[in-house]
């Protein structure tokens, strides 16, 4: 039985919203472990970046040599396109060339993580906020279409899932995940997206 690309391309979109998910569980546990900020983002960076690096290496050196060799008056481009690859702001900034908007939207969620832990904590589970801010993501992504950057914020709903997850499994020490249901909102959210 063939499922056809259509299908592999949706299984590639949930690994994506699973691990946003699953970031969302590890920076609500890493910030009530050492909420202290600058340390949150420098193990955050060192387990990213270190990976990154030689990557985005191997990917721009074909384009700086094909620059150089049949096309130097994109050279200063390429330089941006660079840069933006190695700030992890090209993305963002509208680059050509840019590695991957995965990465750059990760560290994106990095930065957002602290305030999203502090402002899920301070809902203490009550279900009406935390719909309500989930909602809020929901709708706001109307902002975005047509954009680019949809594809990144879509997901961050799937990111704030991981962090109220983990909130309400900390408050509540009995907490069963109920599959069904996650299985039934991970379908929807993947609808939204």
């Amino acid at each position: 039985f063939r499922l056809g690309p259509l299908s592999y391309l949706t299984k590639l979109l949930w690994v994506i919203d699973i691990f946003f998910f699953m970031t969302g569980l590890g920076a609500y546990h890493s910030l009530s472990k050492n909420p202290s900020l600058l340390p949150f983002y420098k193990r955050r960076y060192m387990r990213v970046y270190p990976c990154y690096l030689p990557v985005i290496l191997i990917y721009v050196i074909p384009i700086f040599v094909y620059a150089i060799r049949f096309s130097p008056e994109l050279l200063l481009r390429n330089v941006q396109e660079f840069l933006g690859n190695l700030f992890l702001m090209g993305w963002f900034a509208g680059l050509d060339n840019q590695f991957n908007w995965y990465i750059q939207a990760l560290m994106v969620f990095y930065l957002v993580a602290p305030p999203m832990v502090l402002l899920v904590k301070h809902f203490e589970g009550s279900g009406k906020k935390l719909a309500g801010l989930l909602l809020f993501f929901c709708v706001t992504q109307v902002c975005f279409f047509g954009s680019g950057f949809l594809v990144a914020y879509a997901r961050t709903i799937a990111f704030i899932m991981g962090i109220i997850a983990a909130d309400l499994a900390v408050r509540n020490k009995n907490f069963k995940l109920n599959v069904p249901l996650m299985l039934i909102l991970c379908v929807i959210g993947n609808g939204l997206a």
